[in-house]
């Protein structure tokens, strides 16, 4: 018993355990780790890719070719402005080749020579001398 009781009483010199705390903090931390390991996992295979990458090439001078297209610009606007005139050009060629015909059916023969009048002719005649397409009755058809 004797040996008991100093095995006991040498059990009361050991410094008892500390106590528990818990161990919210300690698995915040852990999380973090893990977290961290898999950024970095994560890193290490971004990284292995874009190693594999070329470089990209150098720039070329593009003002050679800003200077092109801007004169296509230029060139694409005044070809337009000439579209549109022409198209102005015409629908006048129109109304005067309206207004001649207008006229040759009110007046059908010539004032000056009775023949017949052809809107044709007469508009490609115009600045030329007194001529109609055929001789009609009263006229022979040449300049007078």
């Amino acid at each position: 018993i004797e040996a008991l009781n100093r095995e006991i009483k040498s059990l009361d010199a050991i410094t008892p355990p500390p106590e528990l705390e818990s161990i919210d903090r300690l698995q915040n931390l852990t999380r973090r780790i893990e977290t961290g390991k898999l950024a970095v996992t994560a890193i290490g295979a971004t990284s292995q890719v874009l190693s594999k990458l070329e470089s990209a090439p150098e720039t070329q001078d593009t003002n050679p070719l800003s200077v092109v297209i801007g004169r296509w610009d230029t060139l694409s606007a005044k070809r337009q402005q000439a579209v549109d005139a022409a198209q102005a050009a015409e629908q006048q060629l129109q109304l005067c080749t309206e207004t001649v015909q207008a006229f040759i059916k009110q007046n059908p023969k010539c004032a000056t020579c009775g023949g017949d009048l052809d809107s044709a002719t007469l508009l490609s005649s115009a600045l030329d001398a007194h001529t109609h397409a055929s001789p009609a009755a009263g006229g022979d058809g040449a300049s007078s």
